[in-house]
């Protein structure tokens, strides 16, 4: 790896009378520092006008300073065993600083600005997206097609809310208030002329299956619940249900054997993304009526895919 990995003893103890070395006097700036420090105890930071990053080698009292692009304020960065500088703009790109030539150049682009980059020992760039909530990473060495490697879209930061990750995807803990409103009931029957799928990889494809895309007009928390004499399993999905790979675009599933417990969740639905709950059974080869109801605040729609 190309940053500093300190090894401490056990009996480690906290220098308490530190020394500033560095004092930035723009403090009032929204741009918080971000700091770098590399194998050989180089420091890099980025200064809180994110116009420049400055550069500490050992023993130096005055850094060295490297100068934005007039279209880039720096965010974060990130700097390779060679010492080329990786640093993310607030114009969705990623721009690399070049020692020998002092120059920048383009490296990618995502989809929104990267609020922190890293780069893992195979070469692979990942961005923290704050815009969309997801982490997306893409291969250095080829134009790979990027890919959302975590996140889900949920949004926690000022939303007075707690947001849980658990074995049944993400849920909201504390501060998801939704009115016992009925916005939407659908009601069905899965028989042996429904299609089938595969609830997992390590399940078998003989779960019969009905696919509902769940169309909201305000982004808002809704409730999902059901009921039947079967024993159901539902899956929520983001964008894209496909029933040949179950788990891409899977943001919560859940589900009880023997009657315990109905599915039922809590989530975040935005109006501009697409949703489709799965609704199947537990065990193998089962079917069944059942109903579909959704609470909250506003209206929703539901239709079979």
């Amino acid at each position: 790896v190309s940053f500093n990995e300190p090894q401490f003893c056990p009996t480690v103890k906290w220098n308490e009378p530190a020394v500033t070395f560095f004092q930035d006097k723009n403090r009032g700036s929204n741009h918080a520092i971000e700091i770098f420090i590399d194998i050989d105890n180089t420091i890099y930071a980025v200064n809180t006008g994110g116009d420049q990053i400055l550069v500490w080698r050992k023993h130096d009292t005055f850094p060295m300073a490297i100068h934005a692009q007039d279209w880039c304020i720096f965010s974060s960065i990130f700097v390779s065993k060679i010492g080329d500088i990786y640093t993310s703009c607030n114009t969705n790109e990623i721009i690399r600083w070049i020692p020998s030539t002092n120059t920048f150049v383009n490296t990618t682009t995502f989809e929104n600005p990267c609020y922190q980059i890293f780069i893992d020992i195979n070469n692979y760039l990942y961005c923290s997206m704050w815009d969309t909530d997801t982490v997306a990473k893409r291969w250095l060495d080829n134009e790979m097609e990027i890919t959302v490697v975590a996140g889900t879209g949920w949004t926690d930061f000022k939303n007075d809310r707690i947001v849980g990750s658990g074995p049944n995807g993400f849920r909201c803990l504390v501060g998801s208030n939704v009115p016992p409103t009925i916005q939407a009931v659908h009601s069905s029957i899965l028989t042996d002329n429904h299609p089938t799928f595969s609830r997992t990889k390590l399940h078998p494809s003989n779960y019969y299956y009905e696919a509902i895309e769940v169309v909201v007009n305000n982004n808002s928390f809704y409730i999902l619940t059901a009921n039947s004499s079967a024993d159901l399993y539902g899956h929520v999905y983001k964008h894209h249900f496909d029933r040949l790979t179950p788990m891409q675009n899977l943001i919560a599933w859940h589900g009880k054997c023997c009657n315990k417990d109905q599915f039922k969740f809590t989530l975040e639905l935005l109006s501009n993304e697409t949703y489709i709950l799965v609704v199947t059974t537990y065990n193998p080869n089962v079917t069944g009526p059942f109903s579909i109801t959704i609470f909250g605040s506003n209206q929703v729609h539901l239709k079979n895919i």
